[in-house]
């Protein structure tokens, strides 16, 4: 089992999936004329959402963190990996917002990341494949 990432930063949990560059339509039909037509806009993704969970060991190592995540939106495509080791490369994020605010952990069990963390940081991402 793969640790998930998006980019170089591991998560505890990564949920959804990146949707990949595929031929867009456009309805060009026009009133008053039977049937349809359409046109094709290239190869385009829509905008997928995903969203991660990672523990951290204090409230301070989350907002490094995040602040992390931030500093990643809008640079380079990075690659996101899945826990099964199925990665996508090519995927430009978009956006990064909390989903919940930090959670406190009250008995820390730990994970692959830390030890026993203390706070859990939920992430929501917003991306998009930029093709092969």
């Amino acid at each position: 089992m793969a640790q998930p990432k998006v980019g170089t930063q591991e998560v505890a949990f990564l949920w959804g999936a990146v949707q990949t560059a595929r031929m867009q339509l456009r309805d060009i039909s026009r009133p008053g004329t039977d049937g349809h037509g359409y046109a094709q806009d290239g190869q385009k993704a829509p905008i997928s959402e995903l969203r991660t969970m990672t523990d951290c060991d204090s409230a301070a190592d989350a907002e490094t963190l995040y602040a992390a995540y931030l500093a990643m939106v809008g640079d380079d495509p990075v690659t996101i990996t899945y826990a099964n080791g199925q990665t996508v490369a090519n995927v430009m994020l978009l956006d990064c917002v909390r989903w919940k605010q930090p959670q406190e952990v009250v008995n820390p069990v730990g994970s692959t990341l830390v030890t026993d963390g203390t706070r859990l940081l939920w992430a929501r991402w917003l991306v998009q494949h930029r093709g092969d």
